[in-house]
Parts: C-alpha cells; sequence; structure tokens
C-alpha cells in the first residue's frame, strides 16, 4: 500500500484527478445536505457519489497494477 501512495504522490495529474473528485464529491454532499433536500435525494446522491469516487479510485489502482483504464486486460 506504501508504493501504492508514493506511486500516486509521483505522478501529480492523478494526484489532481483524485484531488478534484474528492472535493467535487464533498461540495455536491455539503450542498444537497445543507439545504432543505428529500430523504430519497439525499440517499441517490450519496449512493451516486460513493460509486464515483470508488471508480475513480479504482482506476488509479488499475494503473498502478499495469492495467489500461477500468476494464481493459494486461
Amino acid at each position: 500500500m506504501k508504493d501504492f501512495f508514493k506511486h500516486i504522490w509521483d505522478r501529480k495529474g492523478k494526484l489532481i484527478f483524485l484531488l478534484f473528485v474528492s472535493v467535487f464529491t464533498g461540495l455536491v454532499l455539503y450542498t444537497v445536505f445543507d439545504g432543505e433536500s428529500s430523504l430519497a435525494l439525499r440517499i441517490g446522491i450519496s449512493i451516486f457519489l460513493g460509486i464515483l469516487e470508488f471508480l475513480s479510485f479504482y482506476q488509479v489502482w488499475r494503473e498502478y497494477k499495469g492495467y489500461e483504464g477500468l476494464f481493459d486486460k494486461k
């Protein structure tokens, strides 16, 4: 796992991508949970953003392991 974090730190593009996704997710969640929105909207957006975060980290993990993109082979 230490090598994975070093891999991210050495490649600034991946670091900026993950930071952008995390900040975007945080801002959307802050906006939705700050106002008076329905429970179903909060749950739906939380699930969608959780999947978005997972896929972004999964893509970086696969690139670290030597794969191309999310679903390609080595």
